[in-house]
């Protein structure tokens, strides 16, 4: 299975099903589980990392284009950096790579298109940037590529359709944007384009199923909007598509608008009320807005011991469904029919009940690494 950098979930054995990965933040242990729908086909304990040590950054990769997704482990203290190339639940090798100094931020794409994951990195302290084409454990090609300023921020998105992971940049102060499209370790164009107010965080990822990246734009104040990505050059279209308000996100554990992928030709949108923990849905058909009534039992609810809630395709049958873990014992898989919904027939979802693990032991599921 080709990882999916611009939504990377872990499939450790490469069988297309989601798997999960178990951190726990207090005895610094790592665990995984490979899934066959709500079915644990296998669970195992990984090495300990020592998160007290500086090792808190933890990003999902396939580097050596297996198919099966790998792990890259930073630590900013140190400047460490080491690649785990997974097997299933088992680590079929593991390295330590070049190290890089603690203001060196990393995100991790495909630049050359070659199916194995590579690094961009973006220097905190002095505005630096380059970009490392990797083969597994090994850096082809390494490059500087132009200063960017320190209070800008990188995503990584894909908005021409060549196979190759581009960047979109982000400056919050001023509400500057722009788009770099990569060619390996080598940049291609670079360009401004128009500005969202300060207060906006973007979210990437693609709405209408064109292939190339939107904007989900969230606002502190509860407002939300969409910017569709222009299927002709490097902008994004001219209007932008306004989308119901939610709750100012202050103070709330849930992310109010937790996204639906792996719907065939169809993405959608479930909105949760961060007070009553409803969800709601929104599909954008023709870039329109439809909203859609989702029921999740008697009372239309998650429920307010709701912490986390994490999107993927579990059973591998290319539609979603959703990870909950509950306050404080319950992790459980909503196996939400995706089409069904979409087609306005509500209830009918199925619960499946996984083995209770407390996150009150410091135990966190690791689905969703975007």
């Amino acid at each position: 299975m080709v990882f999916n950098v611009l939504n990377p979930r872990p499939d450790f054995n490469g069988d297309g099903r989601t798997d999960i990965f178990w951190r726990n933040d207090l005895t610094n242990q790592n665990a995984v589980w490979l899934m066959n729908g709500a079915q644990i086909q296998r669970a195992s304990f990984l090495p300990n990392v020592p998160e007290e040590a500086g090792w808190r950054e933890t990003k999902l990769g396939d580097f050596n284009g297996d198919g099966k997704t790998d792990l890259f482990w930073r630590n900013a203290a140190t400047g460490q950096n080491a690649i785990w190339l997974m097997d299933g639940d088992r680590i079929a090798s593991a390295q330590f790579i070049v190290g890089t100094n603690g203001a060196w931020q990393a995100d991790i794409g495909d630049f050359n298109g070659d199916g194995k994951s590579d690094f961009f990195w973006h220097n905190k302290a002095t505005g630096q940037t380059a970009a490392w084409v990797m083969n597994g454990f090994n850096i082809q090609d390494a490059r500087f590529l132009p200063n960017v300023p320190p209070e800008w921020e990188s995503f990584v998105a894909e908005f021409n359709r060549d196979g190759k992971t581009d960047l979109f940049w982000r400056n919050n102060r001023t509400g500057e944007n722009a788009v770099w499209t990569l060619n390996g370790a080598q940049l291609g164009t670079g360009q401004f384009v128009r500005s969202q107010q300060a207060g906006w965080a973007p979210d990437l990822v693609d709405l209408d199923a064109d292939g190339r990246s939107d904007i989900l734009w969230a606002n502190q104040d509860g407002r939300n909007a969409v910017w569709f990505w222009s299927r002709t050059s490097l902008n994004p279209e001219g209007s932008q598509l306004n989308l119901p308000s939610t709750s100012a996100r202050t103070g709330s554990f849930l992310d109010p608008y937790a996204r639906i992928f792996e719907v065939s030709g169809v993405n959608a949108l479930f909105v949760i009320d961060p007070n009553t923990s409803s969800l709601s849905g929104l599909v954008l058909t023709d870039r329109q807005v439809q909203s859609i009534p989702v029921n999740l039992g008697s009372d239309g609810q998650l429920g307010t011991r709701v912490a986390v809630l994490q999107t993927g395709d579990f059973n591998g049958d290319g539609t979603s469904d959703i990870f909950v873990t509950a306050r404080p014992e319950l992790a459980q898989i909503l196996g939400l029919d995706i089409d069904t919904v979409l087609v306005g027939i509500t209830g009918g979802s199925e619960v499946q009940e996984l083995p209770g693990v407390n996150p009150l032991v410091g135990w966190r599921p690791r689905i969703n690494f975007n």
